[in-house]
């Protein structure tokens, strides 16, 4: 009896002295968490006020994209399972297999935040989506087959991924000054490009910075030709 007491002691004894467990997205959603869900894909907003999350339901294969609000400690569906499914294209090719994964081998990620945090990019099996919250509204940038077109010197690894999610290169012109505006605007009406990818500071691997008066000129050609400019500069 007294060994009894004395296990029933130690046991509550232990309990009392055990930390209690934080609170985070992996312990409330982990394999062994709360819920036995585990979280996928998480990322701070920009502004630092939500954490991101896919969170796949209970049955089948649809996810919700969740946030938590870091003021309130609040989860709530930031974009509905209904509504990333509207963006998913029809699988039905092999294609579609191996690319699919290529984005899981090479872990191209399913969605981003825009930096004004009012904005998201989804990566739909390939298929670029542009999500505005405060609407709901989604609309497709650009689609397997598309275009996207980069300076004849690039960096590789950037070019090669854009391959990997069934995108085809339009390569432009450069020289010393960097990417030649002329050229640019002849691979627009020729191959209609949806993107184009710049390193206007600094270029990989030519070094070279765009002047003033270039980065007008494409930006000229861009909005005549409804190009979207994807970036890569120093800050």
């Amino acid at each position: 009896m007294k060994r009894l007491v004395l296990s029933l002691f130690l046991a509550m004894a232990t309990c009392a002295v055990a930390p209690a467990q934080e609170l985070t997205v992996q312990s409330i959603y982990g394999s062994a968490g709360l819920t036995g869900r585990s979280p996928d894909t998480v990322k701070w907003s920009p502004d630092g006020k939500k954490v991101s999350y896919f969170l796949h339901q209970e049955q089948g294969e649809k996810a919700d994209l969740y946030y938590i609000d870091v003021t309130s400690g609040k989860p709530a569906v930031l974009v509905a399972s209904e509504k990333l499914a509207a963006m998913k294209p029809p699988v039905s090719a092999s294609k579609d297999d191996r690319e699919r994964d290529n984005r899981e081998r090479y872990r191209v990620a399913g969605y981003h935040w825009a930096p004004d945090s009012e904005h998201i990019l989804f990566d739909a099996n390939g298929q670029l989506w542009y999500y505005t919250l405060s609407s709901g509204t989604s609309v497709a940038l650009s689609t397997p087959g598309d275009y996207v077109a980069f300076e004849h010197l690039t960096y590789s690894q950037i070019a090669r991924s854009v391959g990997l999610i069934g995108r085809r290169i339009a390569l432009v012109a450069s020289d010393e000054e960097g990417l030649d505006p002329e050229d640019f605007e002849r691979v627009c009406a020729q191959k209609h490009p949806k993107m184009i990818f710049l390193m206007p500071t600094v270029q990989n691997p030519t070094l070279a910075i765009l002047s003033v008066s270039r980065r007008e000129a494409i930006a000229r050609v861009a909005r005549a030709y409804n190009v979207i400019l994807i970036e890569d500069d120093l800050r």
